[in-house]
C-alpha cells in the first residue's frame, strides 16, 4: 500500500525573516505523511524541519558551478520522523510534476539531505526551494552518475513511499 506525503508551499515572499513569514512556517504543514488507509496522518511544518538536527553537505553537482554548502536535515531522519523509514523506495514529485523513484537504501548508505539552505541562504521557492534533495557527490565520486543526478529533485512537493 502506497504511503503519500504532500508538501504545501503556502508561502509568499520568502522562507525566513521576521513577522508573518515565520508565523506561516510554524503554522503551515509543509510535509504531510499518510501511512495509508488505516494510519493517522502526520505532518511537519517548515519550522519543524528547521528545528531538526541539520547536516551540511559541501558538494558540486550537475546544477551548480563549484562547491556549494547545502544544509538541512538528513533524509533518513525526515523519513523516520514521518514514519516512512520502513519503505523500500519513495517516489518524489516536484512542483512541475517531475518524479523520480529513490531507493531508501540511498538515505541509509549516504548522508543525503533535504536541503533548505545553500551557502547559508534559504533556498528560494522561485528557483530550487524550499526543499531540494542533495547527495554528497563530491565526497563520493560514485554518486556523480546520471542515475543520482536524476534524484537531485528540487521544489519537492510530495513523497509516496512504496
Amino acid at each position: 500500500m502506497a504511503l503519500a506525503v504532500a508538501l504545501g508551499l503556502g508561502l509568499a515572499g520568502g522562507l525566513a525573516g521576521p513577522g508573518p513569514v515565520l508565523a506561516r512556517e510554524a503554522e503551515t504543514a509543509a510535509l504531510t505523511a499518510s501511512p495509508g488507509e488505516s494510519g493517522a496522518e502526520t505532518s511537519l511544518s517548515l519550522a519543524e524541519l528547521r528545528a531538526m538536527p541539520w547536516t551540511t553537505v559541501s558538494t558540486r553537482n550537475l546544477y551548480n558551478d563549484g562547491v556549494v554548502a547545502y544544509a538541512g536535515p538528513l533524509m533518513r531522519d525526515v523519513l523516520a520522523r514521518l514514519g516512512l523509514d520502513g519503505a523500500d523506495s519513495v517516489i518524489c514529485v516536484a512542483l512541475n510534476d517531475y518524479e523520480v523513484e529513490i531507493p531508501t537504501a540511498d538515505f541509509r548508505d549516504w548522508d543525503v539531505i533535504l536541503a533548505m539552505e545553500a551557502d547559508g541562504a534559504p533556498l528560494s521557492p522561485r528557483e530550487t526551494g524550499p526543499l531540494w534533495i542533495i547527495y554528497p557527490q563530491t565526497d563520493h565520486p560514485e554518486l556523480d552518475a546520471p542515475i543520482y543526478n536524476q534524484r537531485l529533485i528540487w521544489q519537492l512537493i510530495r513523497i509516496e513511499a512504496r
